[in-house]
Parts: structure tokens; C-alpha cells; sequence
């Protein structure tokens, strides 16, 4: 479903009509980056540096020809994570900020490699995705504003949109200085959002007088479909390694259900008549535009209906998401016994094309104690979204056949940024993500 062409008009629809509905088709930002949540014990605190380096469970989805390295079978016990995100829309809501915040539990990453000789398997279950959303706000405006008519808005958000992938891995060495390998991932993705919006509204005749707007947008998308995973990774020299992979996950089913339930209010329906009359009359739009839009709101917009409830059908939908080919390159040094030294450049191709780039590092303190630290960006897939800088930091114990680590990855943006999906209107936007973990691994 896509927003009225009049939001591409220099002039904003006021109608708290609009106003509703079009907050109900809000973009989620998980859509627009790649790079939502670092996945694995080493390379959460490397801030995802890790192509080149990949001997631990969490290679299996960075480069799976990494683990030919572990020279003792690995078990990455558990990686549990707490990430907090904020997004602050400036004066999104009249004059009102519009804030979005997401928090979620959840497990990482596991994963479990086995050496056989010259080749080696693993099994591994990642979250490269996951948001948790469950707010409720309310607005009001000021005298002489456009919004002066409305009494109250309240807005209430429920929504969830996580992704899972689990599959097994093998790899080879092919001689002292080459290997390659392949994970193949089961994708599964689950998303559903319930939003209800309540407006209170002056009665546009009698005065003291006001009517409610109520709508309810309900929406679940469910997808399955796999991703396999190719890497290499060559070490010309002891102190110098180099890896890549390449993978793309291809959806095989998919379901999309959406359902509106609301009640207008006259004077919902009058505002966007009289909105569109006026660009109308002011040229911004011409008569067939004009009757395209009452037709649109006609047939989407239930609000549009003032007398009594209104409702649509449970629309389906099995259009596949599409996502893009990923291709990691990257570089590792080890001057010596205690430091590593890594960098990744992500490229993302064919669908929504962007980049990502990660400079970490790993630094003995003693043979029991380590610090791991870098910085990684997180970049948007479209023009008018903001992009995010990133750093990383962990502290590991070790013991002989155990590591303990506990860290946090932290990433801010801001700039301008699209609110409404159609619409090239952007608004002062402000962004940041806090990721705190605890990991454990165990070689037996």
C-alpha cells in the first residue's frame, strides 16, 4: 500500500484524518540498514571485523573457511544480548518530537565447530535481526497551530520483526595457505505490528462539542527461504591473512496479511476534501489528481468513512522480500603473539545497494586477560535515511579451556530522514543503538 501522490506536493497535508493514517504506514529503520546487530562472542567485541580471522563458531556466518583454524573442536556456548534503539522524529507531530524505541533480550549467536583432519564442521544458529517494540504516546497542539482542532492524539505502537537463520557448515583446507567453505542457512522471518491510533476531535459545528477517531492497522508477514555462504580465505604469510564470502537470501514462500478497523469523523473526511480543494485551486495538483486521491482515500483510507465503524477485508499478499547479494572482503594482521589487527569493507548489491566498513582489534593483556575494540558504520539503503558510526569494546577472561567475555557495541545518527513511506519529505532526525552482551566458549 503506498501514500497519497500529494504528500510529493511542497505543501503538508494538515487533516488529522491523514495524519493517522499515513503514521500507521511509517517506515520501520530496520528496513534501511544491513547492519542492525553485530552477531558473535569475538566479533561483537572486534564491531564485526572478522572475515579475515573466522577461527571461532561465529566464522560459520562470517566466513565459514575460517574455521579450518580451529585446530580443537569450539563450542560457542552462548552470546545473549540486550540492545536498546532510539529514534526522535523533530517536529513530526506538528509541533511535537515523535520518539521510537525498540528494546529486546535475545540470543545471538551459537554455534559448534568440529576439525576432522583437513576438513572441518559446524552447526550454528545467528539473529541477525530483531526488534521489540511496545510503546505508547500521546500528543497535543497548540492554539493557532494547524492542529488546533484536535483535543488529543494517542498513538500505541506493538511490534516485532525478527530473523533467524540455523544450518550447518563444512570447510577445507586445501593446503597450508588456502581453504574455502560453505555454511547453508534455513531462513526464517517473523514480523507483526498492531497500531492503534486515538484522535479527539472538535465538532466542527457544535462547539464544546468533540467526536473520536479511532483506527486499528494490523499486519504479520511471515517468510521462509534459505541463504548459502561461500568463503575463502588465504594466508600468504603467518602474520598476514585475507578472506572473503558471498551470500544472498532467497525467499521461497511468503505470506502478508493486513486488515484496517477504524471510525471516522466528519470532519476527517471534510479536511481532506477541503485540502486537496485547495491545492486544487492553487494549481499544485490537477483535477485528474484530484479525483485519483478521493478514489485512493475511497477505497484505503476506512477513515474516510464517518458513519459508524468501518472496516477492510484481511488483504494476503505473498510478494518475496527481496535481498541484496552480500559480499565481505577482508584483511587481517598479527604483528605478534599479543595484538590482531582486522578490517572489513561490506558491499551490498543488486537490491537497495550500500556499504559497511569495520576496523577492530584484539589485544592480550596477559595470558589470561584480553581487550577487543573497534569501530563500524551501519549505512542506509536509501537517500533519505541517516546513517550510523559505531564503536565496540569487550573485556575477555580466559582459563585453559574457556573464555568469558562481556562487552557493548554503541551506534549513533542523526540528519534527515524519511517519515512517511511515498513521501520525499524528510525531518530532523536523531538515532542511536546501545548493544550490551555476555559470551562464553569452551574448546574440549
Amino acid at each position: 500500500m503506498s501514500i497519497p501522490r500529494v504528500f510529493n506536493s511542497p505543501v503538508r497535508l494538515v487533516s488529522i484524518a491523514l495524519l493517522t493514517f499515513t503514521v500507521t504506514t511509517v517506515a520501520h529503520g530496520e528496513m534501511y540498514h544491513y547492519n542492525n546487530i553485530i552477531l558473535g562472542e569475538r566479533p561483537m567485541g572486534m564491531a564485526g571485523a572478522y572475515t579475515a580471522v573466522a577461527d571461532t563458531p561465529a566464522g560459520l556466518y562470517y566466513n565459514p573457511a575460517g574455521i579450518v583454524y580451529a585446530h580443537s573442536p569450539n563450542l560457542s556456548a552462548s552470546v545473549n544480548a540486550f540492545q536498546l534503539t532510539s529514534t526522535i522524529y523533530e517536529n513530526a507531530l506538528g509541533d511535537n518530537d515523535w520518539e521510537r524505541q525498540s528494546s529486546d533480550l535475545l540470543p545471538n549467536f551459537f554455534g559448534v565447530s568440529q576439525p576432522l583432519g583437513n576438513l572441518s564442521l559446524g552447526f550454528s544458529y545467528a539473529v541477525p535481526d530483531s526488534v521489540r517494540e511496545d510503546q505508547i504516546q500521546s500528543f497535543t497542539f497548540a492554539p493557532g497551530s494547524a492542529h488546533e482542532h484536535i483535543d488529543y492524539y494517542t498513538i500505541n505502537i506493538d511490534h516485532s520483526n525478527v530473523i533467524n537463520k540455523i544450518g550447518p557448515s563444512v570447510a577445507l583446507s586445501v593446503n597450508d595457505q588456502l581453504s574455502v567453505g560453505f555454511t547453508f542457512y534455513v531462513h526464517m522471518r517473523n514480523s507483526k505490528t498492531i497500531q492503534n491510533h486515538v484522535v479527539s476531535v472538535q465538532h466542527p459545528e457544535l462547539s464544546n462539542t468533540s467526536e473520536i477517531e479511532l483506527t486499528n492497522d494490523y499486519q504479520r508477514i511471515e517468510e521462509y527461504g534459505f541463504e548459502p555462504v561461500l568463503g575463502i580465505m588465504w594466508s600468504p604469510l603467518n602474520s598476514v591473512s585475507f578472506g572473503a564470502s558471498i551470500r544472498q537470501t532467497t525467499v521461497i514462500n511468503s505470506n502478508t496479511i493486513r486488515q484496517l478497523t477504524c471510525q471516522g469523523t466528519e470532519r476527517g473526511k471534510q479536511d481532506i476534501i477541503n485540502q486537496l480543494q485547495e491545492y486544487l485551486d492553487n494549481d499544485l495538483i490537477t483535477q485528474e489528481q484530484f479525483n485519483q486521491e478521493i478514489e485512493w482515500h475511497e477505497q484505503y483510507n476506512c477513515s474516510f468513512g464517518f458513519d459508524g465503524m468501518q472496516h477492510t477485508r484481511p488483504r494476503e499478499s505473498n510478494e518475496r522480500h527481496q535481498y541484496p547479494i552480500t559480499t565481505r572482503l577482508g584483511a587481517a594482521w598479527f604483528p605478534n603473539d599479543r595484538l590482531m589487527l582486522s578490517g572489513d569493507l561490506v558491499l551490498y548489491d543488486d537490491v537497495n545497494s550500500t556499504w559497511n566498513a569495520a576496523v577492530g582489534g584484539e589485544y592480550y593483556l596477559s595470558p589470561q586477560w584480553a581487550v577487543r575494540g573497534g569501530w563500524y558504520t551501519n549505512n542506509a539503503n536509501s537517500p533519505n535515511e541517516i546513517d550510523y558510526d559505531g564503536i565496540a569494546f569487550s573485556l575477555v577472561r580466559f582459563t585453559r579451556n574457556s573464555s568469558v567475555s562481556a562487552g557493548f557495541n554503541f551506534a549513533f545518527g542523526e540528519g534527515k530522514a524519511q517519515l512517511y513511506r511515498g513521501s520525499e519529505e524528510t525531518v530532523s532526525t536523531t538515532s542511536y543503538s546501545t548493544t550490551i552482551f555476555l559470551g562464553t566458549s569452551y574448546s574440549y
